[in-house]
């Protein structure tokens, strides 16, 4: 069986010069990460955290946690990720639960520093150490039986627990994730789950094993979910996710009683950024206006009880547009139909994005009227002259 050195180093030997991971501005290497987490040994050395010792870390995603995350149990300690939604007195008891003498975070510590031996700012002190560490083998005397991470469950019923997971366990947890959700070295996975949870450090060690890139999203934002670059999402299928991410977002805003906000996230999202401000008040003011009747159309949508099939049975000639440039559930809705539209013309309109019949009036009106003379002769009729 493996350890968590194992993804580490396998990463190295078949993707060095490959990107790992994609945090804001900031980029990382294979090597360059691989190294980082070697260092990290140094560090948890010359700090005085011994082998099997607990470090915890209480901190938003960033290309450091996904460091401390397979570095710290690599080189023989325990790592306790912390729920950054958890209130003081949760985050108190797991710190004293779990025995950890060194707390890695990237937010005031507040009573949580009285807990522990060392409190370590990321990113300024953390980085400062690393840069001044040597690098540290991985991986040795560690074996697979050993603890790994201290999990705390959500508390949902009863007080929360510290489920003891050894490197075996997380492992064959990992070949489970690859086996269930295969992606090859080419993919990129968006990591905008927290890292705390196992629905956002499932990626970690299976996306070291692939050799493929994790970009990381400190904290949930629309509008970079969906301008990304990422080839997989965890969760649905990538159509259905982003514009249940829009969804959300609008319900959210619109319950919170932000419908201004809520119309400038639906408008920006079929539009782009600025298409908000470019409207005049009186048509934000109709827009927002609308927005429970929008939001009332996505459940509309997702109760629509019409299969896609069904759409075989329609023999008349179809004339599918699509802009080149609009969403990709829009791209999606266009593929299916056209697996199954049995009569069917299908066009792209360059440079054309969502709002192609207003931005692209001419063209798109010319194609269409260019379909109905094909199917219907209108230009022969006596009216045309």
């Amino acid at each position: 069986m493996y350890t968590f050195a194992d993804p580490l180093e396998h990463a190295l030997r078949v993707g060095a010069d490959r990107v790992a991971t994609v945090c804001g501005d900031v980029r990382h290497t294979f090597a360059e990460l691989v190294g980082r987490c070697r260092r990290l040994g140094d560090v948890l050395d010359r700090l005085g955290v011994g082998r099997g010792e607990r470090v915890a870390i209480w901190a938003g995603n960033s290309h450091q946690y996904v460091e401390i995350y397979a570095a710290v149990p690599a080189h023989g300690r325990v790592v306790v990720p912390l729920n950054t939604r958890h209130a003081e007195p949760e985050l108190v008891y797991a710190l004293e639960d779990a025995g950890a003498g060194l707390l890695l975070t990237d937010r005031e510590p507040g009573k949580l520093a009285d807990c522990v031996d060392r409190v370590i700012r990321i990113p300024d002190e953390w980085e400062a150490l690393l840069a001044g560490a040597d690098e540290a083998p991985l991986g040795e005397g560690v074996r697979e039986d050993d603890l790994a991470g201290l999990f705390y469950t959500g508390g949902t019923t009863g007080a929360s627990k510290g489920v003891m997971l050894s490197h075996r366990n997380l492992i064959a947890n990992t070949f489970h994730w690859l086996a269930a959700l295969p992606h090859a070295p080419t993919d990129s996975m968006l990591v905008m789950a927290p890292l705390f949870h196992a629905a956002g450090s499932n990626a970690v060690l299976g996306n070291l094993w692939t050799g493929g890139k994790q970009i990381l999203l400190p904290s949930f934002d629309l509008f970079s979910l969906l301008n990304d670059d990422a080839s997989y999402r965890p969760g649905p299928p990538q159509s259905m996710a982003e514009i249940n991410a829009v969804r959300i977002a609008i319900r959210r805003s619109l319950f919170s009683g932000r419908a201004t906000f809520a119309a400038r996230l639906f408008v920006e999202y079929w539009s782009g950024p600025g298409a908000w401000e470019a409207l005049d008040s009186r048509h934000q003011l109709a827009i927002t206006e609308r927005m429970r009747k929008v939001d009332a159309e996505f459940d509309a949508v997702n109760c629509n009880m019409i299969s896609i099939t069904d759409y075989r049975h329609l023999r008349t000639p179809v004339l599918l547009l699509s802009g080149e440039r609009t969403r990709r559930p829009a791209h999606r809705i266009v593929e299916m139909l056209a697996s199954v539209l049995p009569h069917l013309a299908r066009e792209v309109v360059r440079g054309a994005g969502h709002m192609g019949p207003i931005s692209h009036v001419a063209e798109v009106n010319g194609r269409i009227a260019a379909f109905l003379d094909a199917q219907l002769g209108y230009s022969r009729l006596p009216q045309a002259a």
